[in-house]
This record gives structure tokens, sequence and C-alpha cells, in this order.
């Protein structure tokens, strides 16, 4: 029996986007294509394949792993189940570390009151980087691109990650230099001026790693497996000696109820209450927080 790209559409029990993006991307065709081409007889694999996703997006498979894709920042990204998918509100951590490279202090709700007058208005000449923890590699690849100036090193413990990371840095022709790393382990005695990063930050017993998208996400990118602050205190126990100062900031994504915590390991490892703030996503809930080292 001939099966054409309407019946396929109408059998599929999942919603009208989801079906037609899935099968968009089996044919490889635009979506305007399913609409003027629905009496078209589809072949079995064509069938086979479409049916295969569906099923997996029925068991709650995110669309992003089954697309191969996930727009952030405007651009286009590859994702596999080796990274996490990348959220909206890792974009303002985007958008801070571009204000700090661009000499701006802050925004209307994130404050470094002390920037030295000198960056003040202009932006820093060829800065130095790290993200730690890329994954995808989203953070360095919008910072190189819209900072091109600036020298990225990106950084992750996992090989498979690094591989996507790497693969969307060429998709973006950004050069930024990848580091396989347990966080700052081995990137010996370099410095740089904005360290950034969006490390697991879910305690192991949180209740969302069971729910939606997150049930599918590689665990060891997702949570600590002790309570959610451990990658924040290794980090800043160690981040000193790999900032230049007086104005290097480091800038951390974490949930929203862990912000007062990690306000006070900054200032357990030297920061001054002064020079650091937290910033609040468009939902309104505390989701960045990060600190400039003066002296």
């Amino acid at each position: 029996m001939s099966v054409t790209v309407a019946d396929l559409l109408n059998s599929c029990a999942l919603p009208n986007l989801e079906k037609q993006m899935l099968l968009q991307y089996v044919l490889q065709v635009p979506r305007i294509w399913l609409i003027t081409h629905d009496k078209d007889v589809l072949a079995t694999e064509q069938i086979d394949a479409f049916q295969t996703l569906a099923q997996k997006r029925l068991n709650g498979c995110p669309m992003a792993y089954l697309l191969g894709e996930r727009e952030f920042y405007s651009l286009s990204f590859k994702v596999n189940e080796s990274v996490l998918i990348p959220r909206p509100e890792t974009e303002e951590l985007v958008a801070l570390s571009l204000q700090y490279l661009q000499g701006i202090a802050g925004s209307q709700t994130f404050h470094f009151p002390l920037i030295p007058q000198a960056l003040q208005g202009r932006s820093l000449t060829a800065p130095r980087v790290l993200d730690l923890g890329t994954g995808s590699g989203v953070l360095a690849v919008c910072i190189k691109k819209h900072f091109p100036s600036a020298q990225v090193t990106a950084v992750d413990i996992s090989d498979r990650a690094l591989q996507v990371a790497k693969e969307n840095a060429t998709r973006h022709h950004c050069d930024i230099s990848f580091v396989q790393s347990n966080w700052l382990d081995e990137i010996g005695d370099q410095k740089f001026d904005l360290i950034v990063s969006n490390p697991p930050y879910l305690a192991p017993q949180d209740e969302h790693l069971m729910q939606g998208d997150l049930r599918f996400e590689p665990q060891q990118a997702l949570t600590d497996f002790v309570d959610g602050l451990q990658p924040y205190r290794h980090i800043l126990e160690r981040v000193r000696q790999h900032l230049f100062v007086p104005h290097a900031a480091v800038l951390f994504e974490h949930g929203w109820e862990q912000a007062e915590s990690i306000r006070k390991l900054f200032e357990q490892y030297g920061f001054l209450a002064p020079n650091i703030g937290t910033l609040r996503d468009l939902a309104g809930r505390d989701r960045i927080t990060g600190g400039v080292m003066l002296d």
C-alpha cells in the first residue's frame, strides 16, 4: 500500500510542528515542500526512518538530539548525546561576557563598580578567555564569533564533548584552542582576562534529573554527584593564579537557589564582596554570579 506525505503525518501522534520537523529532517526538505508535495508517495526506507525518530520522540527523546541541531545565540550548533542541549538562559552568560570584554560595567541588575577607569567604555584589545566545561562549545564559539580578537581556550574532560565543540568551532570558522582537562588541571601557568563556566550544578538527588530532556542528557554534565557546588569550589580555589589582575573576571551560570552560596565561595577564595554580583535571567531567577579580581 502506498503511503503519501499526508498519510504519514496524519498517522503520527506527535504535535504537528514536531512531526513536520522530523519528516523535514528525514527528507531534507523545507517545510513548504511538505505542503506542496503532500500527495507524494514515500519510499519504505523514508517511512521507516521517520517512524523510528517519531517513536523515540514519543518516548521523550529531545528534538535537539533527534535533529542533531540546536539554535543558540542566533547560531546553529551540532548537538548529540555527548553534550548538554544549550538553554536560552545560557545566552545571558554570553551577553554578559561580551559586555565585560567590551569594558561595560555590568548591566542594570549586575554591577562591577570597581572596573578600572581605563577599561570603561572601550574594549580589551586581545583578551584571553577560558571556557571551562565547554560541552558543545556554545560559550566559546559565541564569544569568539562576536569578539573576534579574543584568544579563546575551551576545556572539557570529555573527549566526545570536545569533538562536538571542535566541529562547532569549524562550522562557525572560529579559531579556538581546545584542551582536555578536569577544569584547570591541564591549563599550566596560563592566565586569562575572563573565565566563564556553566558547570554541572544539580545535586544528585535533584528530582529534575529524572524529568524531561534531562533524562537523556549526560549525567556528568548535569550533576557533580556531591551537592551541586563542587565544581565552583574546585575552580575558585585555584582560579587566582590563572587571572590577569587588576581587571580579570570569573562568571558562572548556576541554579536559581545557589547564588548566595556561590557568592560566599567567591569571598572565601579572595574576591571582595563589592566586586561580586548576581544577574537574574529573563524569568527573574538568579542565574549568573561573577566576580572581578582587582588586586
